[in-house]
């Protein structure tokens, strides 16, 4: 393992002792084939979080089918009010829709499948306040029959069909051996900004049956745990019960370039990347960033990062999830303005969107792009990307470059012939370093 593997790897553990996985497309012209969204139809759930078994694939929030491993998850409520949530699990398909698979719900769950969310504690002595949710999948008394991807669906009691809250997650019966690298893209014109992934696929069980390799195998790959990043691989050739996975264009990504970033686990002080701290006349806190400049046309810099990622923590609290304080986190970046282009602020934290709450706005008077979010202690990764009046995103703001650092994902789904879901049977982590 390189030495900047081990610094974010030790990162994390030093800023939660959990992993915190969660998907803007920044891959110019990729439909998203595997869209897992956090969906938030207004912004008062804030800070989701999914802690994934230390068992894990590498942050993948992922569970294997009969281990009794467990998923913890978490989120905010900053309005004054108390809700009475619930919350159902439901298999699906891998398409373009997320759509639920056409099984009844006693086919893949053992036990009850609407639960309460009864773990709920309201902050202690923050400036903004706010109710912390937290359950478990699965709950105790149920257990999951069949692998596949997953989303939880919260929703109020009484509102059974306005679901709030979407969290997708995965889990795998390991049935099949991949081997899989990256490296720069054999295309002589793009291999200094992009990275290309080769994927082998061997069945390990006899009993699994392909009539036709291309329908029975749905191969994705995702970059960083950025779900909109997820295309379907195209099978080259077989071999035996080996699959071949390479040379095609869906196996060419962006190389991107290392995130920004920025600490506000304490504010007692202006951690990286923060400028100052002020607290308003409401007694909140305001977070200001220092002035970011576009990448674009500047050499490659080695900078750790979090690939994308976010983590809530507090300094000195052993309680983050209901100790540590929100802040609004005020972001300037410096770009000419152009009135039929948007900017916008994407990441984890706010699951990679370009919307009207991360988007950037021109402030004439500072000559700056602006905009402030409400955010949780923590440190969070980001990346400012730019999206065209035809509404396909791209990064020149950020460059990409065959060096940086970057975690992708192999997910293997199967379904058998006549099947009517897709078994989620290998998934395989690589570095664009190791």
């Amino acid at each position: 393992m390189r030495p900047s593997r081990l610094i974010r790897l030790a990162l994390y553990a030093g800023l939660s002792g959990a992993l915190f996985p969660t998907g803007l497309n920044a891959q110019t012209g990729a439909r998203p084939a595997l869209p897992t969204e956090l969906q938030w139809p207004s912004t008062v759930f804030k800070s989701v979080t999914v802690t994934a078994p230390e068992t894990s694939t590498l942050f993948l929030p992922m569970l294997e089918l009969g281990s009794g491993q467990k998923l913890q998850v978490g989120f905010d409520d900053v309005a004054d009010r108390d809700l009475n949530l619930r919350y159902r699990l439901v298999l699906c398909n891998p398409d373009a829709t997320f759509s639920p698979a056409p099984l009844n719900e006693i086919e893949y769950i053992d036990g009850q499948n609407t639960l309460y969310i009864e773990a709920s504690e309201l902050s202690m002595a923050t400036r903004v306040n706010y109710a912390h949710y937290a359950f478990e999948i699965p709950a105790p008394y149920q257990k999951l029959k069949k692998s596949g991807l997953y989303k939880a669906e919260i929703y109020e009691a009484d509102r059974p069909d306005e679901t709030l809250l979407t969290v997708p997650f995965l889990v795998c019966e390991p049935l099949a051996a991949i081997t899989a690298s990256v490296f720069p893209s054999k295309n002589v014109a793009e291999r200094l900004r992009k990275q290309q992934l080769s994927a082998e696929i061997r069945l390990t069980q006899s009993d699994l049956r392909l009539i036709s390799p291309e329908q029975s195998l749905k191969v994705y790959a995702v970059q960083n745990l950025n779900w909109r990043t997820a295309r379907r691989l195209p099978l080259q050739y077989a071999s035996g019960n080996t699959y071949y996975y390479q040379d095609a264009p869906p196996l060419v990504f962006d190389g991107l370039n290392e995130y920004r970033n920025f600490d506000i686990r304490s504010l007692n002080y202006a951690g990286r990347g923060v400028e100052r701290l002020e607290l308003d006349a409401d007694d909140v806190w305001h977070v200001f960033l220092y002035n970011q400049k576009s990448k674009a046309g500047e050499s490659y810099v080695q900078n750790d990062d979090l690939n994308g990622r976010f983590v809530i923590k507090q300094n000195h609290s052993d309680a983050s999830d209901i100790e540590a304080d929100y802040a609004h986190v005020h972001f300037f970046f410096d770009y000419p303005f152009q009135p039929d282009q948007q900017l916008y602020v994407t990441g984890d934290f706010n699951n990679w969107r370009t919307d009207d709450e991360s988007r950037l706005y021109y402030d004439g008077d500072l000559g700056l792009y602006t905009t402030a979010l409400l955010l949780k202690q923590g440190f969070y990764d980001y990346m400012v990307l730019l999206e065209n009046a035809k509404g396909r995103q791209y990064v020149p703001t950020e460059n990409n470059f065959q060096e940086t650092e970057n975690d992708y994902y192999i997910l293997v789904f199967y379904r058998e012939p006549g099947g009517r879901h897709d078994r989620l049977i290998g998934v395989e982590h690589l570095n664009s370093r190791e």
